[in-house]
């Protein structure tokens, strides 16, 4: 929590990018997502006492070329040279103390819906066991998911914005 003891909010923000490479796709979904210019740091899927996942269209980020930005992301993609159906999601809970964990998962299936279906059951299994493993009771439970159909190159992004550094 910041001083006056509000939640920090950790955008969360899904995305689907396109373009003539699976790379220059991942950057559209970037792009979409509104981190196009910044470089990603990947983190791991734990969230910290005080801070809040909020589902949002677009993360409220003073634009920087170039600055860090940390993150949780799940990304899917495919060169589309043949339809695919594409998924990505993050999933997190919250607990009783105030801190968390995220869980993110990606994958490819026949069509969007199938892919859909995989991701959002990895989700919720693996948000069972990391509950288990800290022997906590989620106080609030949250997802973020999309697919598409891949008809060329496609990436699916669902990402979890910390926050940005300078160098």
């Amino acid at each position: 929590m910041n001083g006056n003891g509000a939640r920090r909010i950790i955008p969360v923000i899904t995305g689907i990018g396109h373009g003539q490479t699976e790379l220059s796709a991942y950057d559209d979904a970037l792009w979409k997502t509104g981190i196009g210019n910044f470089n990603v740091i990947a983190l791991s899927s734990v969230i910290p006492p005080g801070w809040e996942p909020v589902l949002q269209s677009e993360p409220d980020l003073r634009r920087k070329w170039g600055n860090r930005l940390y993150v949780v992301q799940a990304a899917a993609s495919s060169s589309g040279l043949r339809d695919t159906g594409l998924a990505a999601g993050i999933g997190w809970a919250i607990f009783d103390h105030g801190g968390g964990v995220f869980v993110e998962h990606h994958g490819a299936a026949a069509d969007a819906a199938s892919a859909l279906q995989a991701v959002e059951r990895d989700i919720e299994l693996s948000i069972a066991d990391l509950c288990e493993r800290r022997a906590a009771v989620p106080a609030r439970l949250g997802k973020a998911t999309i697919s598409a159909t891949a008809c060329g190159p496609c990436c699916v992004l669902a990402v979890a914005v910390f926050q940005q550094e300078d160098w």
